[in-house]
């Protein structure tokens, strides 16, 4: 099994996997207002991150993407979150 992904894509795999288990163990604190931006790093990437790995999670039934296109397409959603981090 280890074969058949390399392990960069394991690792860009596992590292949305914790961004979407970070923002679910805090769902409750963003949903009401309660969460502030600053407190916690980790979720505030997750948060960034969210819109774009939603967007890749919701692919249509007419597309298609080979493991490359999905796998730069996610690497760009949470690239993107890391990018958005610097700026602030």
């Amino acid at each position: 099994m280890v074969n058949l992904v390399t392990r960069q894509d394991r690792d860009l795999v596992s590292r949305a996997i914790a961004l979407l288990s970070e923002y679910s163990r805090n769902r409750d604190m963003i949903d009401i207002g309660a969460y502030r931006a600053g407190t916690n790093a980790e979720l505030d990437v997750a948060v960034r991150a969210m819109p774009a790995i939603n967007r890749f999670l919701r692919q249509d039934m007419e597309e298609a993407f080979t493991r490359e296109q999905a796998m730069e397409t996610l690497r760009a959603a949470l690239g993107s979150a890391n990018t958005n981090a610097s700026k602030s």
